[in-house]
């Protein structure tokens, strides 16, 4: 770890403009509960980097930092009994509970019916919704490297995505989580030792804000169908279509929801990253 608390209070970096929000407001509460989950674990790290003095620079370690490390000081179990015991952090504790209980009692958003069709488990639903948070705003990506506490690490990592989300020092990926299976979040190698990158699919990210892009393995050869109605819809909810990477027939979701392959899937992703639903018409060629 490096660096000084800042001199400005985290609570009052927090700007309102009193602007009419632009998002769904499902991924408004999206954005709100990893911001806030940000704001926790940033007031903790900063607790640990006052307690260690003065930083050693971004080439040193320092002895006081090895010692914080060698003691176990940032373990999840410290840092979730003191956000749990400290006033500072009071408020920020009661909004995120109001955000995730909104959240959780959501059944109708087309963000909802992607988990519930996917069958996204919670901890699949908090890898997604850190990576969908960057993919809305990608400022998120220097909040993320400030509490990997590395400036070249500006993107969502399993083990940031466990200690945001109370889940402990490892990492939450699996191979055969529908993340993985699906390709919802892309898995990319960074550098040699460094934690590999986790991504929203740029498709999801656009259907989820009612933009309706062409996949681009189909640029140049297809063109997007008209809205076919009721049945075009991710549970019959209009135009809102399924982006085309991860369109199914209406079988293939039962399917998929119990841990099947769809007909026409490939094996295996040509990277080994995991499994794709079919592109679009590749079932029927």
């Amino acid at each position: 770890m490096s660096g000084m608390p800042s001199t400005i209070p985290l609570q009052q970096a927090e700007l309102v403009f009193g602007i009419e929000p632009s998002l769904d407001p499902t991924l408004e509460l999206v954005l709100r509960r990893v911001r806030l989950r940000a704001c926790r674990r940033a007031a903790w790290l900063r607790k640990l980097w006052a307690e260690e003095g003065e930083p050693g620079g971004k080439l040193a370690v320092t002895h006081a930092e090895m010692d914080t490390h060698l003691a176990g000081l940032d373990s999840p179990e410290a840092e979730a009994a003191w956000l749990a015991s400290d006033p500072s952090v009071a408020a920020w504790n009661r909004e995120l509970a109001e955000v995730e209980t909104a959240l959780a009692g959501d059944e109708d958003s087309p963000l909802a019916q992607l988990q519930r069709i996917f069958g996204l488990s919670v901890e699949d639903a908090d890898i997604f919704q850190a990576c969908l948070a960057q993919a809305l705003d990608p400022s998120l990506g220097r909040v993320y490297a400030y509490l990997h506490d590395h400036a070249g690490r500006g993107y969502v990592s399993q083990e940031l995505v466990a200690r945001l989300f109370g889940y402990g020092r490892a990492g939450l990926w699996n191979a055969a989580s529908p993340l993985c299976r699906w390709e919802l979040v892309q898995v990319r190698e960074v550098a040699p030792g460094e934690p590999p990158l986790l991504a929203c699919d740029p498709l999801l990210r656009d259907w989820l804000q009612s933009r309706h892009s062409l996949d681009p393995y189909l640029v140049g050869s297809g063109r997007d169908p008209p809205a076919a109605g009721a049945s075009a819809g991710l549970a019959g909810g209009g135009d809102r279509r399924v982006p085309r990477a991860h369109r199914l027939r209406r079988e293939d979701w039962t399917r998929a929801g119990a841990g099947g392959r769809p007909a026409g899937q490939r094996a295996a992703h040509p990277g080994g990253a995991g499994l794709r639903p079919p592109r679009h018409g590749a079932a029927q060629r």
